[in-house]
């Protein structure tokens, strides 16, 4: 690979990895999708290419009403057998001081997919510390080679035997044997900014699934929203409520009876109400005369029982 670059100027045109060959899972519109960027869709992305593309910082010139400002410029690409999609950056006065300010050190790539999952063009690019591919650094990462103490090579052209622990993650994050500290810094961001997306993703689908459940009792969105910020609230939030009250039972006026002589009429008091009526007949004890008594005041009772249930 190329030797990074210790420093930029502005109207320097420089060659920046864009995107490692390999499969990479990544969050789309919600869904977990697999970018296959292999040596097919390398040449595609490559064959259309068309004019300049803004490199922005983080993404933020895609966003509604969001800062449109150059920190450099993709002039051309090119397909590398070792790095993949190679970039030809002209770096504006804001990206050069940006870059050898350390204030950002790798590159993101946002492109359209093919529905098998190959990138097909090229959408935007931006300066980023939160990489969403494993690619090398913009500059070098110490800002300058440093002498060794004999006078003699560099500490970049120093090699020093890697332990296996590092080995070993560089295979886990399907590094080279040769990938830099930065290469490998990149890797594990992008990594983890995938595990923080899948992982809010599931917390919403959780959310989504406790509210839906305990919507008859709840607002489902107010009840989503007190899930998302706190489970545990949430849940004793649904089990502490109490059950409605069930309201009296309406009688069975399904049986027609033909009217006959009042029984008991002056119990509730001559002239009582349908309420004090309805009332009347659920505190009789059940029996023949309580069932002639529905049967000689069934409107009264009726009016009664909606008469307490809206009272309620």
């Amino acid at each position: 690979m190329s030797k990074l670059p210790e420093k930029v100027a502005a109207g320097d045109e420089i060659d920046v990895q864009l995107a490692p060959l390999g499969d990479w899972v990544q969050m789309v519109g919600g869904r977990r999708v697999v970018q296959r960027f292999d040596e097919q869709a390398l040449s595609e992305v490559v064959e259309n290419f068309r004019g300049e593309i803004l490199v922005d910082a983080d993404h933020r010139s895609t966003k509604p009403d969001g800062d449109t400002s150059a920190y450099a410029w993709v002039t051309s690409l090119k397909a590398d057998p070792a790095q993949g999609l190679v970039g030809t950056m002209r770096f504006t006065d804001k990206g050069a001081a940006a870059v050898n300010a350390r204030e950002y050190r790798f590159v993101s790539v946002s492109w359209y997919l093919a529905p098998d999952g190959r990138p097909r063009e090229l959408d935007s690019v931006a300066l980023t510390n939160r990489p969403n591919l494993p690619v090398r650094p913009v500059v070098n990462r110490e800002g300058g080679a440093k002498q060794a103490s004999d006078g003699g090579a560099s500490a970049e052209d120093t090699k020093t035997k890697e332990s296996p622990e590092m080995e070993e993650l560089k295979t886990l994050l399907g590094l080279a044997a040769d990938a830099t500290d930065d290469q490998v810094v990149a890797a594990a961001s992008a990594l983890k900014e995938r595990l923080d997306t899948i992982e809010a993703q599931a917390k919403d689908a959780e959310a989504e699934r406790f509210a839906a459940e305990n919507s008859a009792k709840f607002d489902k969105a107010t009840l989503k929203d007190a899930y998302l910020k706190s489970p545990e609230v949430a849940k004793a939030l649904v089990a502490n409520m109490k059950a409605p009250a069930a309201a009296p039972a309406l009688p069975d006026f399904s049986k027609g009876r033909a009217p006959a002589p009042v029984v008991n009429a002056a119990a509730p008091g001559k002239g009582a109400g349908p309420a004090e009526t309805y009332k009347h007949y659920v505190a009789m004890p059940e029996g023949p005369e309580k069932e002639a008594y529905l049967a000689s005041n069934a409107q009264a009772i009726s009016d009664g029982y909606e008469a307490v249930r809206n009272a309620r």
